[in-house]
């Protein structure tokens, strides 16, 4: 057994992986939002190549929706018009992008999912592999379906024991910023694990992987349990989707 981030690679890789290996790998979904998706759409353009998979493609109106100025307007008018043009099955706008991609089922276990957002490694609290990428590379990777990933070492927190009283997830997760700083974790893949995180509901777990682009890192991991499983078959349409 390797580390979590090794296992998700590998299983995309078909063999073992081991930090510090360069991977090619198939990706599951690419997310991008009103902000980074116009500039996604040029590189698209400029490679001048068509779209491999489209229901790969998962593009959010959140970061300025509705349009608080007339920039913002011409952004959401460009996306709109290049999905009817592409015929791209998902355009959301219902809330803040990361929160809708795991409520709407497109996180399982195991998956690769790249976003041009930094905190896309919320997606780790479901036991799958997200990471912040340029629109650029967005772009790159709606015509290949690929990514390119140095396997990432691993730093591995165990929490155990109960926070007092008035103590949340997020002051928990804030403390440990403060222990590591904003450059502990750069490039790391940072597991999360020990009773504690056991014991946390969905909701507040999603708050560690979040936070650890705070540290640097290149992922924020929990391992998958019965409370993702019993969380992914009863709030989210998650066992339609493949992965």
């Amino acid at each position: 057994m390797g580390t979590l981030i090794e296992e998700i690679f590998a299983r995309k890789a078909g063999r073992p992986v081991s930090a510090g290996e360069i991977l090619l790998l198939d990706v599951d979904y690419i997310m991008s939002h009103d902000n980074t998706t116009p500039l996604a759409i040029k590189a698209f353009r400029d490679i001048g190549k068509p779209i491999l998979d489209k229901n790969k493609i998962v593009l959010h109106l959140d970061h300025a929706y509705p349009a608080p100025n007339v920039l913002a307007a011409e952004n959401h008018k460009k996306i709109i018009e290049f999905v009817k043009e592409q015929e791209l099955p998902y355009l959301l706008h219902q809330g803040v992008c990361h929160q809708v991609m795991i409520e709407e089922g497109f996180i399982t276990p195991g998956a690769i999912v790249i976003g041009a957002d930094s905190h896309s490694n919320t997606y780790g609290a479901m036991g799958a592999f997200g990471a912040g990428l340029g629109s650029t590379e967005i772009g790159v990777a709606w015509v290949t379906g690929k990514c390119w990933f140095k396997v990432p070492e691993t730093i591995r927190i165990e929490l155990t024991g109960q926070a007092q009283t008035g103590v949340y997830a997020k002051d928990v997760m804030i403390y440990i910023a403060g222990l590591l700083g904003m450059d502990g974790g750069t490039y790391r893949s940072v597991e999360f694990g020990g009773d504690y995180i056991r014991k946390l509901p969905m909701h507040e777990r999603i708050i560690f992987p979040n936070m650890s682009t705070e540290i640097g890192a290149k992922c924020g991991l929990i391992a998958a349990d019965e409370v993702t499983i019993n969380y992914l078959e009863n709030e989210t349409p998650a066992k339609g989707r493949p992965v």
